[in-house]
């Protein structure tokens, strides 16, 4: 069975290459959505790896032809440790 931590991290990468102009609300409702059924420790769990990919993306050193789908994770990001 795979974790269903990964299976949100998952989605959330999914919504950063569809390309999406602003991911914050999509990403806040994949959470939302995320943990209206995850248990109180795969809730942790997911806020934990959330917080952590937000910090090492905001102090890593991006080439600049990635640097809008790194913005679009960001972005992401932030709306999903909002909602997490």
């Amino acid at each position: 069975m795979e974790d269903s931590v990964q299976i949100c991290l998952e989605r959330l990468k999914s919504l950063v290459h569809a390309h999406t102009a602003d991911p914050r609300p999509a990403a806040t409702q994949i959470v939302q959505e995320y943990a209206a059924h995850a248990s109180h420790t795969d809730r942790a769990r997911l806020k934990a790896a959330l917080e952590d990919a937000r910090i090492v993306g905001l102090n890593i050193e991006i080439a600049p032809p990635f640097l809008p789908e790194h913005d679009r994770w960001l972005a992401a990001l932030e709306g999903a440790c909002a909602a997490a």
